[in-house]
C-alpha cells in the first residue's frame, strides 16, 4: 500500500482546515462578519468610492466576541495597506473593526475617514479639541488635526483584532 508523504507530521492528503460556506459552521457557535474589498491605508491615505462586500465572510467564535463585548452587527473586516502602522499592523493584515466604537479612547487604533481618505491610525486627543493622527512606524510623521479640521474627520470604528503575516 502506498503511504502519502508526510510534511511536518501531516500527510499531504490530509484535508485543509476551513470552511466553504457559512452553512458549514454551526451558527450557534460562530458569527459571520462581512469582509469588504476595501484597503485602509496604513500610509498616507487611500480614496474609497464604493465598498464591495466580499463573497465569503470572516468567521469568529461567538464566545470570543462575547468575551470582548463585541456585537456581531457592529463588526466588519477590512485589509490594511502600507507599512505606516508597523510593527503593530502589517501590510495586508486583516482588521476587525467595531463600528460601535466611534468615541475616541486616547491612544487606541481606529479606521478614520479624513476628507476622502480612509486610514488606519492611532489617535490621540488634544486639549484644544483636535487630535493627533499617529503612525506607529517612526518613519511617518504625526498629523495634527486642528479643531477647525475636525468636521472633515469621521471615526468609522476601532480596530479590535488583526491577523497578518509575521
Amino acid at each position: 500500500m502506498h503511504e502519502a508523504p508526510r510534511v511536518g507530521g501531516v500527510a499531504e492528503e490530509s484535508p485543509v482546515y476551513g470552511w466553504e460556506s457559512p452553512g458549514d459552521l454551526d451558527p450557534e457557535h460562530y458569527a459571520f462578519v462581512p469582509r469588504y474589498d476595501v484597503h485602509v491605508s496604513a500610509g498616507n491615505g487611500s480614496v474609497v468610492y464604493e465598498a464591495q462586500e466580499k463573497e465569503r465572510p470572516q468567521s469568529f467564535r461567538l464566545e470570543y466576541l462575547q468575551q470582548k463585548g463585541l456585537k456581531e452587527e457592529n463588526l466588519m473586516c477590512l485589509t490594511a495597506a502600507g507599512d505606516s502602522m508597523e510593527p503593530t499592523i502589517t501590510d495586508g493584515a486583516n482588521l476587525l473593526v467595531n463600528r460601535g466604537e466611534t468615541t475616541v479612547q486616547d491612544g487606541k487604533v481606529y479606521v478614520i475617514r479624513f476628507g476622502s481618505d480612509i486610514r488606519v491610525k492611532r489617535i490621540y486627543l488634544r486639549p484644544d479639541g483636535g487630535m493627533t493622527v499617529h503612525s506607529d512606524n517612526p518613519a511617518f510623521p504625526d498629523v495634527d488635526v486642528t479643531p477647525d479640521q475636525m468636521e472633515h474627520v469621521a471615526i468609522i470604528g476601532r480596530v479590535v483584532w488583526q491577523a497578518g503575516d509575521l
